[in-house]
């Protein structure tokens, strides 16, 4: 969730599949299709790139404040699709891109 005064993530990770196995009562059975398990991770850093810079952003709870300097950067980014990173509880990483629509909606919010 992206506001004037912090940015929000929460990042779920399924972790079943269809193909693995679970154990009760001392024996195992396939796990179904339907049966999945699905965790939350805490975010620990968040990384955005807008025009060449890296703001890295630190926070718990996965909200992180919003500067001055960054909510500038982020209201004069370009019409194109932007990296992040999130680092993860633990140090795993997960990259991905925001859309051009949400990059557009900045110039509203910031």
């Amino acid at each position: 969730m992206w506001t004037p005064s912090s940015i929000r993530v929460l990042v779920t990770v399924n972790s079943g599949e269809a193909r693995s196995s679970f154990y009760t009562a001392g024996r195992v059975y396939p796990r179904p299709d339907f049966l999945r398990f699905v965790t939350t991770k805490k975010v620990d850093k968040l990384l955005l790139k807008v025009r060449g810079k890296v703001f890295q952003l630190d926070g718990s709870t996965g909200t992180f404040a919003v500067s001055q300097e960054l909510a500038t950067a982020l209201k004069n980014a370009p019409d194109e699709n932007l990296e992040i990173r999130l680092v993860l509880e633990g140090g795993q990483t997960v990259d991905s891109e925001i859309g051009k629509g949400t990059v557009k909606a900045w110039r509203n919010i910031y």
